[in-house]
């Protein structure tokens, strides 16, 4: 099981911080550990075919389901865990600062999602909320866990919580593989994803939150990060499944762009593989980590 997570760095975000207009969270301490329960959701092989197609899933037969469906499939209890900060929901310039997902079994059926809030850490763009996620089988055994870290750009949080701090990590520079982002993905994920933000889909409201024009969600960018891992390490023939996705999110990914991710085995792990995602000349994601179960 995950017992923490890095936090977002300062450097989460490109330029200077987005305004953060709307509501912002009202920080408790007494939120902090709170079990939050969503409603059950049911999951079938076919509900993800929309979203493998969207995110270029390969779909081995050890691992039909893309590692981020987990993520939707947890949607409902993310907005329940950020409602308890902000009942009318976090602004739209709210950025993902990290995500670490541990796959545990393949979800099936009937599956229960369980949250808490974890803490939150000032920083110099705004404040950084992590956030805890895992969905149960319905004999409650655990499916997956996810560790988030969420940017509110321009907060000021009166005191810290409980937010780690983030460690070191060289960028891996033995094979790379490249993906494009055609425009109307974003749109495209949003439909699957059930995740509508506008700044994904109109540069004004991208623009009035500071941003340069509309970006990709977070999640989509890793999730063809991890597809194109997926097929560049050939995980069908190989019989393997992806068992950890993370990375940490450092600059938005613009529409109609191109990524190029860096990879390499670990020293000590040829199971665990270890990436960075450069945008142009930008590193968009960085202490990106895969492991094969």
């Amino acid at each position: 099981m995950i017992s923490h997570t890095q936090a977002s760095d300062p450097s989460s975000v490109a330029g200077k911080p987005p305004a953060a207009g709307g509501l912002v969270p009202r920080l408790d301490k007494r939120l902090i550990g709170t079990r939050v329960d969503a409603a059950a959701v049911h999951c079938a092989p076919e509900a993800s075919e929309p979203f493998n197609s969207v995110t270029d899933w390969p779909a081995p037969q050890q691992q039909r389901i893309s590692p981020l469906f987990h993520y939707v499939l947890t949607r409902q209890l993310h907005a329940d865990l950020l409602s308890q900060l902000a009942p009318g929901g976090l602004p739209s310039s709210a950025l993902h600062g990290s995500h670490d997902l541990r796959i545990y079994r393949e979800p099936s059926g009937t599956l229960l999602p369980s949250g808490r809030i974890l803490g939150w850490s000032a920083r110099p763009q705004g404040t950084i909320i992590e956030l805890r996620m895992a969905l149960l089988d319905g004999n409650g055994h655990l499916v997956s866990e996810q560790l988030e870290t969420v940017l509110v750009p321009g907060h000021r949080s009166p005191e810290p919580g409980l937010v780690s701090p983030a460690t070191q990590q060289r960028s891996p520079t033995a094979a790379s593989v490249r993906t494009i982002i055609p425009r109307g993905l974003a749109r495209r994920y949003a439909e699957v994803s059930g995740d509508d933000n506008p700044i994904h889909a109109s540069d004004a409201a991208a623009r009035a939150v500071g941003l340069p024009g509309a970006i990709l969600h977070g999640t989509a960018t890793l999730a063809l990060v991890g597809s194109a891992l997926a097929r560049a390490l050939a995980l069908g023939p190989r019989g393997a499944r992806v068992a950890q996705l993370s990375a940490r999110f450092r600059r938005p990914v613009p529409l109609a762009s191109e990524l190029i991710t860096s990879y390499s085995a670990t020293c000590n792990d040829a199971r665990t593989y270890r990436f960075e995602t450069r945008c142009g000349s930008d590193t968009v994601l960085d202490h990106g980590r895969l492991g094969l179960g």
